[in-house]
């Protein structure tokens, strides 16, 4: 009979880890974030408070950008990445992201996969 860490053994790969590509992208777009915040502010009568009014404007459009654009950004990256590794997808093990535009579920991990 095997053992739970014999097959965990014979799955992990001899020597160090190794990082064997890495792969960036930027969104292409700009996008005008003062619409939201105005129409907010007016239709509940508090166009007087600017400065939560300010935060607003740069905050909300903002996280709306990151649900779409994070996942499409974050496969072109991986495509670089995956390219410049040359070998097939498939032998993929690891995949590893970073953002710092807040949770989303699902992840921008699990949507690129």
């Amino acid at each position: 009979m095997v053992t739970m860490d014999e097959v965990r053994k014979a799955q992990r790969a001899k020597g160090t880890a190794t990082i064997m590509a890495i792969g960036t992208a930027n969104p292409p777009n700009v996008y005008d974030q003062s619409s939201y915040p105005d129409t907010y502010f007016r239709m509940t009568n508090t166009e007087h408070m600017t400065h939560v009014k300010n935060k607003m404007q740069r905050i909300y459009t903002r996280q709306d950008m990151a649900a779409t654009l994070i996942p499409e950004i974050g496969k072109e990256a991986a495509t670089k990445a995956i390219e410049e590794w040359g070998q097939p997808k498939s032998k993929i093990t690891h995949l590893i992201c970073c953002s710092t535009m807040g949770a989303f579920i699902p992840g921008y991990d699990y949507q690129m996969v």
